[in-house]
Formats: C-alpha cells, sequence, structure tokens
C-alpha cells in the first residue's frame, strides 16, 4: 500500500498553528518576536525540507547591503529549532539575519528584484533537504525565526515552509 502524507505548506505565524500573524512588518525590538511553526500532535512530525523568505518593500534603494530597502538590522532575525525539552539549535550559528545579503550566506537561492516603479523584493530559498535533510520537528518542536527589530518599513514580509506531515 502506498502512504499518502499530508503536505505542509504553511507561512510561519505568532501562534504557531497557521492561525496567527504571518506578514512580519512589525516593531519586534527586544527582546523579539518569534515566527514559528510548531507540531501539537503527539502522534504527528513534521518534515520541512524548505522555507520560502519574501521581503517586500517600497524603498528603491534594495541592495546585498540592506535590509529589503532600508538599513541593515541592528539585532537580525535568529533562526532556531527548539525542542520539546528546551533544547535549543542555532541555525545561523551566533550570525543573525542583518541584510540582505546575509540570506545568501544560508541559502543558495537569493534573488533581489527591483524595478523602476512600484515595489521591490528580495526572494530566498532555503532547502533544507540539500544539507543533507531535511528538518524534522517531532511532537512539540518548534522551527523558530525571531523578530528583533523594527520592521513597521517593510510592505510584506514572510516566510513559507514547505514539507510533510508524518
Amino acid at each position: 500500500m502506498i502512504q499518502q502524507h499530508k503536505p505542509i505548506f504553511r507561512f510561519l505565524d505568532t501562534s504557531g498553528n497557521g492561525l496567527g500573524v504571518k506578514n512580519a512588518i512589525g516593531n519586534y525590538s527586544l527582546p523579539g518576536t518569534p515566527f514559528f511553526i510548531e507540531t501539537t500532535d503527539p502522534k504527528e512530525r513534521y518534515i520541512l525540507h524548505r522555507v520560502m523568505c519574501y521581503i517586500e518593500d517600497a524603498e528603491t534603494s534594495i541592495n546585498l547591503s540592506t535590509y529589503g530597502g532600508v538599513t541593515a538590522l541592528t539585532n537580525g532575525i535568529v533562526i532556531r529549532k527548539v525542542m520539546r525539552d528546551g533544547t535549543t539549535y542555532d541555525l545561523t550559528d551566533a550570525l543573525p539575519i542583518k541584510s540582505n545579503s546575509d540570506w545568501a550566506r544560508i541559502c543558495y537561492d537569493v534573488d533581489i528584484s527591483t524595478f523602476p516603479a512600484g515595489n521591490n523584493y528580495v526572494h530566498a530559498r532555503w532547502t533544507f533537504a540539500l544539507s543533507g535533510s531535511p528538518l524534522v520537528l517531532n511532537p512539540f518542536d518548534r522551527l523558530e525565526f525571531v523578530m528583533r527589530d523594527n520592521l513597521t518599513s517593510l510592505v510584506q514580509h514572510s516566510f513559507l515552509v514547505q514539507g510533510y506531515v508524518e
């Protein structure tokens, strides 16, 4: 019999269950606000293959040294896996994401798109599965992107995880 897996295509949010705020454009100054996905069923685990990061900004000065189109972040985004027992794994190895180029440091696919009129954007694809294996969230584990700066000048800022439930 062929086993069917329930797909996961979910934006990280402030509640971890798909029902919270998904657009990370608030003032998240220290201590920060996590946008996350969490397994809450003791019989399920999430197999995450990748995350798609998207930053949209009305600024025309998007480049490698900015975040979106504004100055690089002061505190940056911390990305971590938090286990049920509280053990934490820093997926950026103590180098938080502070600029558009920092996404390129951890993601192979990063693109900056600018246009003569309208909003501009940065998008990155971080494929966990290509680093050796997908990111596995066992029951009550979570993947967090912790915002620690004022991001109110951005138009859109989101993180879409893709994988399946096992």
